[in-house]
Formats: C-alpha cells, sequence, structure tokens
C-alpha cells in the first residue's frame, strides 16, 4: 500500500487530501489536511461537520471540500514520499494510527 496526496483549492484556500492506495478496505478513504498541515476531517467526518455548521455559508464550505477531496483521490494524486513536510504533527499521527504510515 502506498500513501498518495493531492492538492486542493477550496473558496480560496489551499488544502491537501491524503489517502491510502490501493484503499485497504477499512476505516477513512482519505483525510483532508490544511495548508499547513493540520488535520481538518476524515471522509467519514463530513456528514458530522454538516451537523454541527450554524448556517448555510459552512454547510456550503463543507460540500464544496468534500467533493474536491473525492475528485482529487479520483484523479489519483502522486506519492507522498518527498512531500511529506506538508503533513503536520498531528495528521502523521492519524496516519500512522490509521495504518497508512510506518515512521
Amino acid at each position: 500500500m502506498g500513501i498518495r496526496i493531492a492538492p486542493l483549492r477550496v473558496e480560496g484556500d489551499d488544502y491537501y487530501v491524503v489517502f491510502p492506495s490501493p484503499y485497504p478496505g477499512r476505516g477513512p478513504e482519505y483525510m483532508v489536511v490544511d495548508a499547513a498541515g493540520a488535520p481538518v476531517c476524515f471522509d467519514e467526518t463530513f456528514d458530522y461537520l454538516r451537523d454541527i455548521a450554524d448556517s448555510p455559508e459552512p454547510d456550503a464550505f463543507v460540500e464544496a471540500l468534500e467533493a474536491a477531496a473525492d475528485a482529487a483521490v479520483a484523479r489519483g494524486g502522486e506519492p507522498l514520499e518527498g512531500r511529506i513536510a506538508i503533513l503536520g504533527d498531528s495528521a502523521i499521527e492519524l496516519a500512522e494510527g490509521e495504518g497508512w504510515l510506518h515512521r
């Protein structure tokens, strides 16, 4: 299994989607991180983000972020090797917890 990364741009802000390839069949399919490398969410937490949105604007943002992440994963991204510095410590720890990365 390899780890892949793809850039996203949503409402003028930069994000990345990080995902195992091929998908191992368990756990989240991908993780979204912000431009600083901090985790934003996993694919399976978008519904939770929609539930806590207080207005239509955050809900629209969540929809746009999910659509961009899904499209980027479908395109395949590029290998994470050499770009791991994009991920912050907490994102690396989450990826390790999912079994995607091993230090």
